[in-house]
Order: C-alpha cells, then sequence, then structure tokens
C-alpha cells in the first residue's frame, strides 16, 4: 500500500477536497511581549492574579487568555452599571463595560494586540476610576445612601425647613445627584449632612412642644365642655394625643398637626354638643352647627372702609341666620 497523507488518513475520501491545514499566525513576540505587559502593568496593574494575563510565546493562547479576561472584566462592571443605575458615577462602570467590548470585539490576534497596546492609558484610566468609586463605595456605601433618602424625603418638602437648612439641603442634594467622584467631596458632604439632621431635629423638637402645647390647652378645653354639658367619653385621653405628637419625627406632619389644631378643636366641639343632645330626653338642647368659614366667604377685594364694614356685615347676617334659627355655631 502506498504512503497515504495526513488527510487521507483523517478523514472519509469524500471530505478530502475540504480539508485544509492553516499555518500558525506568525505574531511580532515584542508585539505578543506589550500587550501583555499593557495588560498586566498598565490597564489592570496586576491588582490581583486574576487580572494578569501569562507571558506566551503562542499568540493564540495569549489571544484566548486576553479575551477571556476582558470578558469577564466587562461582566462584572455590566452589573456593577446596573447595581448602581440613577447614581451619578454610573456612567463611570458603563463607560468602562463599552471600553473593554470595544476591545474584545477587535478581530484577529495581531489586531488585539495592537488595539490593547494603543488603549492602554484610556483603559487604564477607566479602570481606575472604577476602583475609586468601588472603594468608596464598600467603605461608605450605607451612609452615602442615607444621604439619598434623606435628601428624597425633603426635597419636596422643602419649605419646611429653616434658610439655613435648605441651604445645607441643596448643597446636598447637588452631592447626591451630580458629583461622579463622590470620594472626593464625601467629607464636606457628610459635614452637611450631619449639620443639616442637627437642624431638622432642631426644628422637629421644637415642632413637637408647640403642637404638644396647643393641643394639651384644646383637650383641656374640651373636657371643660364635656363637663359644662355633662357629657363623658367624648373627647379622647389626652396623654394618648401628646404621646402621638411626641413620637412624630416628621416635619411635614407636625406642621400639619398644626395647622390642624382649630379643626380639632370644633370638631370635637361638635361631637360633644351631639352627645349632649342624644342625652337631653326633653329636646332643648340647641343643635350644632359646624361653619367653615372658606365656604362662607367668597372672595373679595377689600379698599376701602365701607368694602370692610360690607365684608364683615355680610358674615355677620350669616352667623346671625343661623343663631337665630335656634342654631350653635362652631366656627372651622
Amino acid at each position: 500500500m502506498g504512503r497515504e497523507t495526513f488527510a487521507e488518513r483523517a478523514i472519509r475520501r469524500g471530505q478530502q477536497t475540504s480539508f485544509t491545514i492553516h499555518e500558525q499566525e506568525d505574531v511580532d513576540r515584542a508585539l505578543m511581549y506589550n500587550a501583555a505587559k499593557a495588560v498586566n502593568q498598565t490597564i489592570f496593574n496586576a491588582a490581583s492574579e486574576d487580572e494578569e494575563v501569562p507571558q506566551t510565546t503562542d499568540p493564540k493562547e495569549l489571544d484566548e487568555h486576553i479575551r477571556k479576561l476582558l470578558r469577564r472584566k466587562r461582566e462584572e462592571t455590566t452589573r456593577d452599571a446596573s447595581a448602581h443605575q440613577g447614581r451619578p458615577f454610573a456612567r463611570h462602570f458603563e463607560g468602562l463595560a463599552q471600553a473593554l467590548n470595544e476591545v474584545e470585539k477587535v478581530r484577529g490576534a495581531e489586531q488585539l494586540f495592537a488595539a490593547i497596546i494603543d488603549r492602554a492609558d484610556d483603559l487604564q484610566q477607566k479602570v481606575d476610576r472604577v476602583r475609586e468609586v468601588s472603594n468608596f463605595w464598600d467603605r461608605n456605601g450605607e451612609q452615602y445612601q442615607n444621604m439619598v433618602d434623606f435628601v428624597d424625603q425633603y426635597r419636596t418638602r422643602k419649605h419646611a425647613l429653616s434658610q439655613q437648612a435648605q441651604t445645607r439641603l441643596d448643597k446636598l442634594s447637588a452631592f447626591v445627584h451630580s458629583e461622579d467622584q463622590p470620594h472626593t467631596r464625601y467629607r464636606s458632604a457628610l459635614e452637611y449632612f450631619e449639620a443639616l439632621r442637627e437642624d431638622v431635629q432642631a426644628q422637629i423638637d421644637e415642632l413637637q412642644d408647640e403642637a404638644a402645647a396647643e393641643y394639651r390647652d384644646v383637650l383641656e378645653d374640651l373636657q371643660r365642655k364635656e363637663d359644662e354639658l355633662g357629657v363623658d367619653g367624648v373627647v379622647p385621653d389626652p396623654a394618648a394625643k401628646i404621646d402621638q405628637i411626641q413620637r412624630t419625627k416628621d416635619l411635614g406632619r407636625l406642621n400639619g398637626e398644626l395647622s390642624r389644631v382649630n379643626d380639632y378643636r370644633a370638631d370635637y366641639l361638635a361631637d360633644i354638643r351631639k352627645a349632649a343632645q342624644r342625652q337631653d330626653a326633653d329636646g332643648e338642647r340647641r343643635e350644632a352647627e359646624i361653619v367653615e368659614l372658606d365656604d362662607e366667604l367668597s372672595s373679595h377685594e377689600l379698599e376701602t372702609e365701607d368694602d370692610v364694614e360690607a365684608f364683615v356685615g355680610d358674615l355677620r347676617e350669616k352667623l346671625l341666620a343661623r343663631v337665630r334659627n335656634d342654631k350653635i355655631v362652631i366656627i372651622k
């Protein structure tokens, strides 16, 4: 039997015409050395063993190692970009992931090595920036999120803050919504945050004291009215109401409590009157009616004394009409 070629032994005769043996790509070893050096010492700076590629004279092997490392780092960075979505520094993760993807897609070993060398400095800057932000997040992420939550809580209720607190809130808001290198300004932002929380707590303490005093007076008046009319159990427990106010730590809710104190008094006065009327066997007690001034008063432009007299006279007649109709008027 005559000598057989590798192709004749390796495949069936019908496939021999499509069998081709390719010579290994001849790549300059200096180019390969510089590409591996760019990856290990420039781009990733050998931060850890899993961020470097081995020196090899086999271009195919080096190509595979580099692409595998680029792909893994791109996937990690993409996950981090997703985790930080919405934060101003997420763009650094997005930019690095895009750059790694662009290099990874370069076709051909020699072209890949050249691209790595050409873009090494740019990739290094992007990697360093991502590392800085990642290190910052590992150390300060929880406190940073506290800042974000605080800004979101008071952003739409800024008017409830003191002027000094509003200024600090604006600066803190700019930090969490615009600063893409938070590690560079974190210390000053933290000072603003701590001072702002102290400002808000001082306002909360003040509003709690004011609201507690207002409701304490109202509840005492209401209890006296119960005693006067022989009614019991209508007015809520003062201690429970005061405790509820003192446990409220939100400026908006405390301001709301203060703005509703007169309505609170009017509603319970009406309830006391109704309870007294139900207890009146003879039906002689007069019915109470709550009058909401906003409903009774139309818009007026008062320029003269006559305008004022007319305005007050109109309200007087409306209230007198109810009193003459044997109603007790409770202003709300």
